[in-house]
């Protein structure tokens, strides 16, 4: 049995991959989960892929909160018994994979891993200057 922690972790995990399906995430998540089955092996992560496109199938033919409880509790499942079958070294670093993906908010996760799409801007406007800033389309008229 996980400790309670690692259960909350998982958890989290399922709600992220519910919430993802059928948002602009949803790819890049669908990629991070199953790549979290990379410690046990390939055929695994082609598993998991096939069961997330299942999830997805199932919510986008599902209307109401109730589908998407159910596959975040799915997933949560399948996060915990994926935990429970890793050493302490993989199970570790699937934990802290699966909090970034948590935390990572509307983030995106490229198939490779890596996080697109966050932006930071800062600015500073003194004396009668102005500063423009955008995440995506601007477009000014004065």
């Amino acid at each position: 049995m996980l400790p309670e922690a690692l259960a909350a972790v998982a958890a989290a995990g399922g709600v992220a991959v519910a919430q993802a399906v059928g948002t602009d995430t949803w790819h890049g998540v669908r990629h991070a989960v199953a790549r979290l089955w990379r410690y046990r092996d390939e055929e695994e992560q082609q598993v998991a892929l096939e069961r997330l496109d299942e999830t997805a199938t199932v919510l986008a033919q599902a209307s109401g909160e109730d589908a998407q409880v159910r596959q975040a509790v799915v997933w949560q499942v399948r996060l915990e018994t994926l935990l429970e079958a890793l050493d302490e070294t993989d199970q570790q670093t699937v934990v802290e994979e699966l909090r970034a993906l948590v935390g990572q908010g509307r983030r995106e996760v490229s198939p490779e891993g890596q996080t697109v799409g966050a932006i930071r801007m800062e600015a500073e406007a003194t004396g009668r200057s102005r500063v423009y800033q955008a995440g995506r389309d601007q477009h000014i008229q004065e």
